[in-house]
């Protein structure tokens, strides 16, 4: 490979550290949601006269969700690759 297929047009940084950054960055969010959701709990159920019940099926409800579609994405990624499917899913 030549210099210039290895450098990215905007900036002159090369592909792996452009590809690095965007995954961390994508790691970051992910992060993010799951500890927005476990603060934002507390004032919904107050403000929803949510029961512990009720706190822990939506929060249940989310990390079920979360890991199905890690799953998904990753049977996805395997097929369509996995700089596709991680800029839709983000």
């Amino acid at each position: 490979m030549t210099e210039t297929t290895q450098k990215v047009r905007a900036g002159g940084l090369p592909r792996r550290i452009v590809v690095v950054a965007l995954t961390c960055l994508a790691i970051l969010i992910c992060y993010l949601d799951r500890v927005n959701i476990s603060v934002a709990i507390i004032p919904m159920s107050e403000a929803l006269g949510w029961g512990a019940d009720k706190q822990g099926l939506g929060l249940s409800s989310f990390f079920i969700g979360y890991i199905a579609t890690q799953i998904i994405g990753g049977r996805l990624a395997d097929r369509h690759g996995g700089k596709v499917i991680l800029g839709i899913g983000v």
